[in-house]
């Protein structure tokens, strides 16, 4: 996918149809993933966003262990950049705190979608970690 190169500069959309969601790591592959993004382009914010998916692994003794990771971010549209922060993370990741970053475009005729990767790790186990691209459209 390539960036927008006619990025909109008047009204305000949504972006939470997810067309492809893809990852994994030490943590399992992910599975239900979920993204939300409200985008003014006039005031040029990105404010409402949250993402979250859950990854599965089998602990080695016959149990799945299933994992939620579930962040809140904001931020503003840089030319086609997606450029974001992570207000809030929350997860199960066992009993601990997450850290990482989402990266991603506008792409699309006029910023039709959203395309990036993300990358999450586990605060009390550096081993523990997933990483991922998405595509979400309007």
């Amino acid at each position: 996918m390539n960036p927008t190169e006619n990025m909109p500069t008047t009204g305000a959309v949504n972006y939470s149809n997810v067309i492809a969601a893809l990852g994994g790591g030490s943590a399992g592959d992910i599975s239900g993933f979920y993204f939300n993004a409200d985008v003014d382009f006039a005031a040029a914010t990105i404010t409402n966003g949250q993402m979250g998916f859950n990854t599965t692994t089998p602990n080695g003794s016959g149990i799945t262990i299933t994992r939620t990771w579930y962040v809140e971010f904001s931020g503003q549209p840089k030319g086609s950049v997606f450029d974001v922060a992570i207000n809030k993370f929350t997860s199960n990741v066992d009993g601990g705190a997450i850290k990482g970053g989402i990266a991603a475009v506008f792409t699309g005729k006029n910023a039709d979608a959203v395309a990036g990767g993300f990358g999450f790790q586990s605060e009390t186990d550096a081993n523990l970690y997933v990483n991922g691209v998405f595509a979400v459209k309007q």
